[in-house]
């Protein structure tokens, strides 16, 4: 007898609910309904909750990279942070929109420390030295042609 009160309770708040859009809507009125991120500037607080929600998720992250690879280097930080390119879009659009409400973002949810460091790595990889390789090799190029027409002069 408890089990059929019980369901006779339940379905019809789920079948209300779902005819409301308590269901069917997303957590979030800012997604549209393709799931990108759209800038609401009537709703603040919504907003900030979206910004300091990504930037704990990436400290989350990090900080469980961290207690199962002790010993990571920077570089290994930096690499593992930056695979999420999702939540790295979503957190750059709405570091943007809360920017542009007035809103400080560094304020509102910083990064640990731990994710500071591993952000503050430079990506430039093995490119560098090709690089900075090329730009010694066109200055002795350009500095032994000016000295040759130099001599003539």
């Amino acid at each position: 007898m408890a089990l059929l009160s019980y369901r006779f309770a339940v379905i019809p708040t789920i079948v209300l609910l779902f005819f409301t859009g308590y269901i069917t809507s997303p957590a979030h009125a800012e997604f549209d309904k393709s799931g990108n991120y759209v800038c609401n500037p009537f709703k603040v607080g919504l907003e900030t909750n979206i910004y300091t929600s990504t930037v704990n998720q990436l400290n989350n992250e990090l900080g469980s990279y961290m207690t199962s690879h002790p010993n990571a280097t920077l570089q290994q930080q930096h690499d593992f942070i930056m695979q999420d390119q999702k939540t790295w879009d979503l957190y750059g659009k709405s570091k943007e929109c809360i920017d542009s409400l007035g809103v400080t973002p560094d304020k509102v949810g910083p990064f640990s420390d731990v994710v500071a460091q591993a952000l503050a790595v430079p990506e430039f990889g093995p490119v560098a030295g090709m690089i900075i390789a090329l730009s010694l090799l066109g200055v002795v190029i350009i500095s032994r042609k000016t000295s040759d027409k130099s001599r003539f002069v």
